[in-house]
């Protein structure tokens, strides 16, 4: 209680220190502080406060009053919020005499109202998806397609290969992959590489540096890449998401802001672009940001960005953050949202005409996704309609792959996972599969007798790590019981859970919860008839 009062007074004391100086400066000083915000720092919502002071100000005289009234319009105009339209409407009607002004917010009203009239008119047709299913034999666990759609490029081995994705053995099989370029330290986890429209270049993420990471643009034709060093970006893999301008020419990535230190959560990520011939770093968002994508004609970056997360959760399948879509013009403009959702949207990428922006959806605590969903795009990227919502026959935990010419959405679809503990002859034959599905099994290890088979396993109705042993015949799986203050958790990989010589103990390496990075691992041995560990 003690720490909500005091919370509760800083809070007050912030309000009252932060504004109340204001009033003992004329308006027009306000006035100024605002534009600073507004137009040197890019900072809307302290410019909307500053502004709103000069509209309530004793002192301000009409002029400066519209004036201000009309910034605050533009700057709710900015965020994409629809506070915009009130305050044109209220110096339309209580200024009436200050021409200039009223004669802009009329005019801002009517665009206003005309995007709003468009989106209502986006029809979203429902989407009846025809999938097609490409097997690649070399598996790749991540990749991007081509502009064309033709090949797939993606990382492996210390290098980065391109494979033709309808194969000369069947148009549903991938061909063999020629090897581009090797890499120092490639590598991509989740489609995070990126493929100039103009299908000549492919940036891929390198080794780490004492400040960065080098990102390797690479000629398709196969010269000399150009090497970047990109500022540090963070921990997070989305962190590490790529995109090239249509000509290749310049660079988009997500990154800390210069001279900060990753936090606990990483809200201090923004967008920049760099030119690939090397140059100045410029700056392209100003609020927590993610995974960029460039617009096919160059004129915008679309991304994503997250709410303060819901660290007080207490069901694990919801999602930590919701999320906000967002466009960045590239003449320089103030970004604006596009549109709010609940869960997390992940990796955006536009269609070849810029009529659409396709991104994955989120629902739950995991990158597990199994819906990708489709914005249309008004014709001036202000403004998107309600997304249609395609159901994949799968979980999906890449970003997608890109759009083609044809109209297609490029996915990773993983194959559904199968765990199970099975024995087979050692002369071989057929498997039995000995224990049931969902407890996610790791080193299964024979009893002396050959009886019993123990295993670690995850429940998943009760989120949480345990030991069993089955018959080995097949058999209910039971829980090996362990009498100790605090949990044991056997260590991936390297847990061991080797039986002695007589049957009557296992030896494990695992840590305790609650887990004490100091402690780290150790060895234990655990006596199966349910006795208390020895370290």
């Amino acid at each position: 209680m003690t720490t909500l009062k005091i919370f509760l007074l800083a809070a007050i004391l912030c309000i009252i220190c932060g504004v109340t100086p204001c009033h003992s400066q004329n308006p027009e000083q306000i006035y100024q502080k605002a534009l600073m915000k507004e137009e040197g720092e890019g900072n809307l919502p302290d410019a909307i406060k500053f502004y709103s002071l000069v509209v309530d100000h004793s002192d301000a005289n009409k002029s400066l009053k519209a004036k201000a009234l009309l910034h605050i319009g533009m700057c709710y105009e900015k965020l994409g919020n629809q506070e915009a339209v009130k305050a044109y409407k209220r110096l339309v009607n209580n200024f009436p005499g200050e021409k200039q002004q009223v004669a802009i917010a009329r005019e801002r009203l009517s665009q206003l109202i005309q995007v709003v009239q468009k989106v209502d008119k986006i029809v979203v047709k429902p989407v009846i998806p025809d999938f097609k299913k490409i097997q690649i034999p070399t598996k790749p666990s991540n990749g991007i397609l081509s502009p064309d759609g033709n090949d797939l490029a993606f990382c492996s081995n210390g290098a980065v290969w391109i494979l033709p994705l309808h194969g000369k053995v069947s148009p549903d099989i991938a061909g063999e992959p020629v090897q581009l370029a090797e890499i120092p330290g490639v590598w991509d986890s989740g489609s995070l590489m990126a493929w100039s429209a103009d299908g000549k270049w492919i940036a891929v993420n390198g080794e780490e540096t004492d400040d960065g990471t080098l990102v390797y643009v690479i000629p398709v034709s196969g010269s000399e890449p150009h090497v970047l060093n990109i500022p540090k970006r963070g921990g997070h893999t989305w962190s590490y998401r790529l995109s090239l301008s249509p000509d290749g020419q310049m660079l988009a990535f997500s990154g800390l802001e210069p001279g900060v230190q990753e936090a606990a959560n990483p809200h201090d990520r923004r967008i920049y672009t760099i030119p690939v011939a090397g140059g100045e770093v410029q700056q392209r968002s100003f609020d927590w940001s993610l995974l960029p994508s460039y617009s096919p004609d160059s004129a915008f970056l679309t991304y994503v960005s997250y709410d303060e997360p819901d660290e007080s959760r207490d069901d694990l399948t919801k999602t930590l953050h919701n999320s906000d879509l967002w466009v960045a013009p590239l003449s320089g403009e103030t970004p604006h949202k596009l549109a709010s959702t609940d869960g997390r949207l992940r990796g955006p990428i536009w269609s070849l005409d810029r009529k659409y922006i396709a991104v994955h959806h989120e629902p739950g605590g995991s990158n597990d996704s199994k819906e990708v969903w489709i914005y249309p795009l008004s014709p001036d990227a202000s403004s998107v309609g309600a997304p249609a919502k395609i159901s994949l026959p799968g979980s999906s935990f890449n970003l997608l792959a890109g759009w083609t010419p044809k109209n297609e959405l490029g996915v990773f679809i993983h194959k559904e996972q199968h765990d199970a503990i099975y024995t087979v002859p050692a002369s071989g034959g057929k498997a039995v599969q000995v224990s049931p599905e969902g407890k996610w099994p790791y080193y299964p290890r024979w009893s002396p007798d050959g009886k019993r088979i123990y295993y670690r396993g995850f429940d998943m109705e009760k989120k949480q790590i345990f030991t069993y042993s089955v018959s080995y015949d097949g058999s209910k799986p039971i829980e090996v019981s362990v009498q100790s203050d605090r949990k044991l958790v056997s260590i991936v990989p390297g847990g061991g859970h080797n039986i002695s010589p007589n049957g009557n103990k296992m030896v494990i390496s695992a840590y305790q919860e609650p887990y004490d990075p100091k402690e780290g691992g150790d060895l234990w041995t655990i006596p199966l008839d349910g006795g208390t560990p020895t370290r």
